[in-house]
This record gives structure tokens, sequence and C-alpha cells, in this order.
């Protein structure tokens, strides 16, 4: 909010660690907010990800972003959302 920006194309290459990926429903029920399934991510994961900077309701940008982590033959993949932080030289671009 505070650089003007109200919609953008956002990717992120790099590492993540530290917090936790949404990584679908619980169920297949289609409630209504669905109950997630979170995965934790605690060491560096290698990271790519893309995702959208769009206004919400009250006209706040709010970003919503989904990728991919790795690290040691395992990957997780889902909405980057709960925590993550970037680790040493991870990247974000965006196009306004």
């Amino acid at each position: 909010r505070t650089k003007g920006i109200r919609t953008a194309y956002v990717s992120l290459i790099g590492c993540l660690e530290k917090g936790e990926v949404v990584s679908g429903p619980v169920t297949d029920s289609r409630s209504v907010p669905p109950q997630v399934l979170t995965v934790p991510v605690e060491d560096p994961h290698e990271t790519t990800a893309s995702g959208l900077i769009v206004p919400d309701g009250q006209g706040n940008p709010v970003l919503h972003i989904h990728g991919a982590l790795g690290r040691n033959g395992e990957t997780v993949a889902g909405c980057l959302r709960l925590g993550l932080q970037g680790w040493r030289d991870s990247s974000v671009d965006s196009v306004s």
C-alpha cells in the first residue's frame, strides 16, 4: 500500500523456511470456508512460486501466491501464506 501498488503479477525464486504451506482442504467437502490442510516448513526449501496482488473488498492490496517447495527429494506445493520467510538470496519480482 505504501508503494501505491494496487495490482501486480509476482514471481519468487529462491529458498523459504519457517512457516506453513496450505496444501489443500482436509477433506473433499465443499464447506465454506474450507478446513485447510497445512504442511510445516522448518528448514530452507528451494522454491518457485507465482501469484497476484489484487485489491480486497476494501481496496487494500492482498497477495495470493502458490508455489512448490523442495528439499532432499521431497516436494510440497500449495498456497504460501502462513509466515514463510525468505532464506538468504530469495528474489521476488513484480510487474504492476
